[in-house]
């Protein structure tokens, strides 16, 4: 069940996400959350233990609610063919002016919900879904997403620049940041721990193995420098024995929630942006970057993928070449060892935030998006 918005007079939108949602997704929680024109059902095809809670239940509108085998009523619509009635009716009472879909490949089951309520669809590319060369099935795909999407909504330049390459042309593509939480009071000061923070899943395109090799030769000229980890996944037991051999000084925290990453960030001297682009994905932007800008914390990183968008190099921190160990080592060890640096870059890492990523402000840039392509007009 759907319930009321403050204002039923506003647009709907159905926000897709075909498993609701990952919970190093929840930013696509709190863009919706952030409209302040546009009425947002968070639609998909089922939930994600994950991170539904971020999600108010009165908001969510699933195919599984409605079915008793998801995959065989999924079937249609990867034929082409509109979804199942009750849900379909569910969305339809939402009154929505166009569907946002997030992640390309999730145009598949969106499209024929866009076709069956007549409305038009957005779609925001985030990296993963357009980070392998264009040939073959997955090719086919891409191009065939950005043809039946109305607008293609890039969340970097550098996505944009691969959208284009894949045939999207200028007319139906916008590059839009997504926004966080920029606190509006001067953050607090940068610590003089040497502690270095690592928030991420723990997988190859997070390079937190190279992080780990950089420490190394951190320690031997920043005497009390830590490295903090945040995040889990399949490379995690790898990496404890890659800082155990190289005797560097690592805490693995595991996953932790948003107000708790949000506390070690403001614990640590430094965060840290060692991703690097794989032969299957890349950092599309890197929200938890933007988001330690916000908490005016410097950032020292990789120029990977859509990570320049994020920062602000030499003022907020500091990108080096990908993959190079050694310049990462020594961007870190000049940032740790000057705690006047740490702080000018913290103060103007606060400053690019807000002026740039404040949620509210890109928010309401995407609603704009929205009123063009929904040819919505606001008030």
């Amino acid at each position: 069940m759907v319930a009321a918005h403050a204002d039923a007079k506003q647009p709907g939108v159905l926000i897709f996400r075909k498993r609701l949602l990952p919970y190093s997704e929840t930013f696509i929680a709190n863009q919706g959350h952030a409209l302040q024109r546009f009425r947002p059902l968070f639609v998909g095809l089922e939930r994600h233990e994950q991170g539904v809670h971020y999600l108010d239940e009165s908001s969510i509108c699933v195919l599984e609610d409605h079915v008793a085998h998801v995959p065989m009523a999924r079937l249609p619509m990867l034929l082409g063919l509109p979804p199942n009635r009750e849900w379909l009716a569910a969305m339809r009472d939402h009154g929505p002016a166009l569907i946002h879909v997030h992640f390309g490949n999730g145009v598949t089951a969106a499209a024929p919900i866009a076709r069956a309520l007549g409305i038009p669809m957005v779609v925001t590319w985030h990296g993963h879904d357009i980070s392998r060369p264009l040939v073959g099935r997955f090719g086919r795909r891409v191009r065939q997403a950005i043809a039946v999407a109305d607008h293609c909504v890039a969340v970097s330049g550098y996505v944009a620049g691969l959208l284009r390459q894949a045939g999207c042309p200028d007319h139906k593509l916008t590059v839009h940041h997504i926004g966080v939480h920029v606190p509006s009071s001067a953050p607090s000061p940068v610590p003089s721990n040497g502690r270095v923070l690592f928030v991420g899943r723990l997988v190859p395109k997070k390079g937190a193995g190279l992080l780990i090799e950089a420490m190394h030769r951190v320690q031997a000229t920043v005497p009390g420098a830590s490295l903090q980890i945040i995040g889990d996944g399949p490379l995690e037991q790898q990496l404890r024995e890659q800082a155990a051999r190289a005797e560097v000084a690592v805490e693995f925290l595991g996953r932790r929630p948003p107000n708790e990453v949000s506390r070690c960030m403001q614990e640590a001297m430094v965060v840290a942006a060692p991703s690097i682009r794989t032969a299957r994905d890349f950092e599309g932007l890197g929200m938890v970057f933007v988001e330690a800008q916000a908490l005016g914390r410097p950032v020292v990183g990789f120029r990977s993928g859509g990570i320049p968008d994020a920062i602000d190099d030499g003022r907020s921190g500091i990108l080096v070449p990908e993959d190079d160990v050694g310049a990462l080592a020594s961007a870190l060890a000049a940032v740790l060892g000057d705690s006047g640096r740490a702080q000018a870059m913290g103060d103007a890492g606060h400053r690019h935030a807000r002026e740039n990523h404040d949620l509210a402000r890109q928010t309401r840039l995407l609603e704009n998006v929205y009123a063009d392509v929904g040819k919505v007009r606001l008030t």
